[in-house]
Formats: structure tokens, C-alpha cells, sequence
């Protein structure tokens, strides 16, 4: 018999070994009923909390385990703060704060029918939230401070609508992004996002002008920077560096091919920003990962990706495979260039205008309902192992039993000697079973 014919297939066996450990890992979940998107996923812990549908599922990457948290009110959406995990809900069509604690009670905050909540933060024995209330017909930014003892909100003296969209709580400001509705000499009456320090009784800072209506998408701190992904329809998708602390921009327009694009959700990872952007033309969705110290920017295609996450600093995809039965797909991307098609980006800068604005505060009490009560987890079932890796589609992905032992990391120096020496043994044995066979047989 050929040695080469015995040593190359045990050669490539090991090869597949060491291969099968470094590979990505793809994950399953069936929620066994009907599903349109899946909005903002966090990690939380070693948890991913999945907000789908306004349901949040916990999803647990070392049991495979899933469950689902039962309270009575939609999730809008969900970030962590410290210990707690918040959410914002609606109950009985009324705004809802849902301040988490291990997973195990929460403290339900009722505002008034007429306001709607974007962001909430944690500081201290307080809640911060920011958003809008309709008053005279017009939407205002408000800020609610929330505690048990005094809360209390703040409503801007806008003479047009306005309305906050994300805070920054920093060592030494209190920022508050959103959009306010305001006539521009060159572009007419259209949104332009703002960015203020919440002072005591007024927020001071400048508009970002840009062509057409300007929205809010997410806002992260870097060093001395804060970074500001906005919507502008239609002329599509810009970050904006904004120095502290004298609120000095430098914008750019992120471009892929056309401005027809829209972001549909953004978060941060050290010096990153991974966004998920969406061709409106060909409904193609993207990641696209840009460094902010580099001013690098990399776009991928993820097929139908609804949503991205970033767990363990690793990136996660969620892909729906079937809207009826409800069958998602974690798709670890975190070699990019290794598992993803990549598409062609770029990052120009451009100028832009700024003014400044000032918005007075009005302080007045407020009324809410509180409710703290122990919630319910509903086991959902277990993680399954996707067997064929998601890139450009969805289709044609087979799955198979739950998960046990997947591991998604690479593997250490140690581990790959291991895994090389155990390849080679098996083969050394192979061999000399087969020539003590060979002797045996002449």
C-alpha cells in the first residue's frame, strides 16, 4: 500500500480538527411563533437579552438555554446599566420604565399617555429618561428625573417641536442628542440634530445642520469625543465627531455606492462603531465597521440580517430564517473578512454648519404609577447548532441537535500543539496498524 495514500487523508484530518475549533459559531433559536424583526440586542452579563417583536429573550451561550422574561408591557427597547438591566416599554399604550434587577423583580415606571421615552440611564438611586411630551399640539423635549422620594420632569421651551433622543452621562457632562424642527436658511423648515449639556435649568449647546431631515440613530463616548450616527433623508448615513468641551464637529459621510441607505441600528466596540445599514434600493443590509482612531471604515454583506451585537467582543448577526415558526439565526462574524463577503465603502468628510441653541427648562412635578413586582421567566427551549454558515442568504441552512460543548473561541498556542500532537498520534498509530498488516499478510 501507498504511505502517501494512508499520511495525506490523516494529514487533512487533522487540519479539519484544528479548523473545526477556530470556526465561528452559528446558533438557532425557535421561538415557535411568529416574528416580524428583531430589534436592539445587549449583552447583559454572560447574557444576550433579544428584543423581538417587543418580547425579551434571554439567551444564555454557555447553556444554550433560553428563556423568555414575562412582564406586562411591550419592549421597546433594553440597555444595561450597572447591575440592572432597563427597559422601555408600553403598558396600556402608556410610556413604561422597567428597571430590571437580576433578572428577578422589576420596578414598573407609568408616565402619561401623551409622551413617549427614547432613553433611560441609571445614576446613583435615580433614573434618567429623555424623549418628548405633546403639549399645545407640539412635541417637546422633557426629561424625567425619576426616584422615589422627588421625581420630577423638566419640558423645553421649544417654540417648534423638538425632542431628545440618546444621553451621554460622562465623569464631568450630562449630554442630551435629538432633533428639533427649525428653519434654515438653505435648506427650508426640516429636523437638525442638536447636542446639549443638561445644566440645572436649560441645555446649551449647538445644531448639526445638514441637508434634508436629520435623525438620531445611537451616540458613543471616545476619549474627549463624542460620536453621533445620524439618519438625513434622503441624503443617507453621517457620523459626527463632536469635540468637549467646545462642541467643535468634524462630519462624514459614510457612502456605499449610494445614498439610498439608511442605518438601522449602531453600537460601539472600543474605538469602533459597528453599524447595520440597509440599501433602500436593493434592500441589501450591511455591517460596517469603522475606526474612529483610524478613520478606517469596512463594509460586509449579511444577507437579511435584522440585527448586530456585539457579546464577548465578539460580533453577532440575527438573521430571520422563517417569520412564521420563528427561526432566528446567531451568526458569529467576528473574522469579518473570513466569514462575510466584503463590499466596497468609504468615509468623506465634509463641512457643515452649526449654530447655537439653548433650550430653558420648565420644572414641574410629576405623577407616575410604580409597581414592583417579581417576574416571570418561561423556559423557551435550547440553543441548536446551525450546521452551514450564513453570508449573503438566508436559505438553505440545515440545523441539527441542541448545542452542548460549541465553543466560539479561538483556540491558544497550547491548544493547537495539543490538537496537532493527538492528529499526528492517531496517524502514527494508523500506520503502524497498517504495516504490522501488510507484514502480517506476506
Amino acid at each position: 500500500m501507498d504511505f502517501r495514500n494512508i499520511l495525506v487523508p490523516s494529514l487533512l484530518i487533522a487540519l479539519m480538527v484544528v479548523n473545526s475549533v477556530n470556526a465561528e459559531a452559528n446558533y438557532v433559536l425557535e421561538l415557535n411563533q411568529g416574528i416580524n424583526n428583531v430589534f436592539k440586542s445587549i449583552e447583559y452579563n454572560d447574557l444576550i437579552i433579544i428584543n423581538v417583536d417587543g418580547k425579551a429573550f434571554i439567551v444564555n451561550l454557555t447553556s444554550y438555554e433560553v428563556y423568555e422574561l414575562v412582564a406586562n408591557a411591550i419592549i421597546d427597547h433594553l440597555t444595561s446599566s450597572g447591575s440592572s438591566l432597563i427597559g422601555i416599554g408600553r403598558l396600556n399604550e402608556s410610556p413604561t420604565i422597567l428597571d430590571v434587577y437580576d433578572l428577578s423583580s422589576v420596578l414598573a415606571v407609568k408616565l402619561g399617555v401623551n409622551s413617549t421615552l427614547y432613553d433611560v440611564v441609571k445614576l446613583n438611586d435615580y433614573l434618567l429618561a429623555v424623549g418628548y411630551v405633546v403639549l399645545d399640539n407640539v412635541y417637546r423635549l422633557v426629561v424625567h428625573n425619576l426616584s422615589r422620594s422627588n421625581p420630577y420632569s423638566y419640558v423645553a421651551d421649544c417654540r417648534t417641536s423638538c425632542y431628545g433622543r440618546k444621553l451621554i452621562v460622562s465623569s464631568s457632562n450630562t449630554l442630551i442628542t435629538g432633533s428639533a424642527y427649525l428653519k434654515s436658511g438653505i435648506y427650508g423648515w426640516n429636523y437638525d440634530v442638536f447636542v446639549g449639556r443638561l445644566e440645572d435649568a436649560f441645555v446649551d449647546g449647538i445644531y448639526i445642520e445638514l441637508d434634508g431631515n436629520n435623525f438620531v440613530v445611537n451616540a458613543f463616548m471616545f476619549g474627549d469625543l463624542l460620536y453621533v450616527v445620524i439618519n438625513s433623508d434622503p441624503s443617507g448615513v453621517y457620523l459626527a465627531a463632536i469635540s468637549l468641551p467646545n462642541l467643535r464637529i468634524d462630519a462624514y459621510r459614510i457612502s456605499l455606492g449610494t445614498t439610498s441607505v439608511r442605518c438601522l441600528s449602531a453600537l460601539s466596540r472600543g474605538d469602533e462603531v459597528i453599524m447595520l445599514i440597509e440599501d433602500l434600493v436593493t434592500g441589501g443590509r450591511y455591517l460596517t465597521v469603522l475606526n474612529v482612531s483610524t478613520l478606517s471604515v469596512n463594509a460586509y454583506d449579511v444577507g437579511n440580517a435584522s440585527s448586530v451585537t456585539v457579546f464577548k467582543e465578539s460580533v453577532l448577526t440575527f438573521n430571520i430564517l422563517n417569520e412564521l415558526k420563528g427561526v432566528l439565526i446567531i451568526n458569529d462574524v467576528g473574522n469579518l473578512r473570513k466569514a462575510l463577503n466584503e463590499v466596497k465603502v468609504s468615509l468623506n468628510a465634509i463641512k457643515v454648519k452649526s449654530s447655537e441653541i439653548r433650550f430653558n427648562l420648565v420644572k414641574q412635578p410629576l405623577t407616575y404609577d410604580v409597581n414592583e413586582h417579581h417576574l416571570g421567566m418561561k423556559y423557551v427551549g435550547r440553543l441548536l447548532n446551525a450546521s452551514t454558515q450564513i453570508s449573503t442568504s438566508s436559505g438553505n441552512v440545515s440545523y441539527s441537535k441542541p448545542l452542548y460543548e460549541l465553543r466560539s473561541r479561538a483556540m491558544g498556542r497550547n491548544e493547537y500543539i495539543l490538537v496537532i500532537g493527538l492528529a499526528f498520534i492517531i496517524t502514527s498509530i494508523t500506520l503502524k496498524y497498517l504495516i504490522n498488516l501488510k507484514g502480517y499478510r506476506s
